[in-house]
């Protein structure tokens, strides 16, 4: 990445989130373990989580979400 997460914007920040959660999918494949592949995918799904949640605040922030949902 080379730069701080806090310098990243919230769409730079959700596509790191992503990134992160292949990653961890990718070991979790080849883990020799069934409690390592699940702490693995347990791993990628709270990567994936972040990322929509940065997406959602993004949106209301923006207040595209509020408006949506009135």
């Amino acid at each position: 990445m080379g730069r701080s997460i806090e310098t990243l914007t919230p769409g730079e920040r959700a596509k790191h989130y992503r990134q992160l959660a292949k990653e961890v999918s990718q070991l979790a494949r080849v883990a020799g373990s069934e409690k390592a592949k699940q702490t693995f995918r347990d791993l990628a799904r709270r990567w994936l989580v972040l990322a929509a949640e940065v997406e959602r605040n993004e949106l209301e922030d923006a207040g595209i979400l509020s408006a949506a949902i009135n």
